[in-house]
């Protein structure tokens, strides 16, 4: 009867288990490593579209509340902000129902719903200094999916006061628009005159399997002076 064994079999047989485990384990952090890159460089992709899209909305508001403010200024927002080009194929217009766009109620987060209602009951000066509105932003379908550009819906609440930026007390319509008519050789004279902007974007994107969505919301103040 033999005793002898091979201490070189089961020492090879230990370094395979040995390796496999090394590999196995790195092939985890690989992914783990992939996983987290790809996560960083889609909220990247959602953050820059944001940012372009927020910018650019806040911009072209301002700059139609600037060249057609006069003394009744009332119907501003309702006449002026329809169907305004944004970013290519993006519109943005008036809108004091925006819609979920197929998205099933039960999903909606009940900020979004908030806000919807706050939409239906837009504000006007009426004298004073404050409107309040909504903008809906169409769709592009040929932007990346995970981006506000290709949302299944967005909108945004805007709220916006007409201030002296020097005192921040408020001024109306008809203040703002003597302050842009009063120039001296055609160079305005009170460059005070301004406005804060206060702006909340909703959107949705769908996420893989059926009735998945990603819900989003983002909120800034603003300071303009267009004169």
């Amino acid at each position: 009867m033999r005793k002898n064994s091979n201490p070189e079999a089961g020492f090879s047989f230990i370094a395979v288990l040995i390796v496999m485990g090394v590999v196995t384990f790195s092939i985890m952090l690989i992914s783990q490593a992939k996983f987290k890159a790809q996560s960083a460089q889609k909220s990247i992709k959602v953050k820059q579209s944001y940012g372009d899209i927020n910018q650019a909305l806040i911009n072209n508001v301002v700059e139609v509340f600037h060249e057609r403010m006069s003394n009744a200024c009332d119907n501003l927002a309702q006449t002026q902000i329809n169907n305004r080009d944004l970013d290519g194929n993006v519109r943005f217009r008036y809108n004091t129902n925006p819609g979920f766009n197929g998205v099933s109620n039960t999903l909606v987060p009940e900020v979004h719903k908030q806000a919807q209602a706050r939409c239906r009951v837009p504000k006007a000066p009426n004298g004073g200094n404050r409107f309040y509105f909504c903008t809906s932003l169409t769709q592009d379908a040929s932007a990346a999916k995970d981006t506000i550009l290709n949302s299944k819906y967005a909108f945004a609440e805007f709220a916006i006061e007409l201030i002296d930026l020097q005192t921040q007390n408020p001024i109306t319509c008809a203040e703002y628009t003597t302050r842009i008519n009063d120039k001296v050789a055609g160079v305005p004279r009170d460059g005070s005159a301004g406005m804060a902007v206060t702006m909340a974007l909703y959107w949705a994107n769908e996420a893989n399997g059926a009735n998945k969505f990603t819900f989003s919301q983002k909120a800034l103040s603003y300071i303009a002076n267009q004169n």
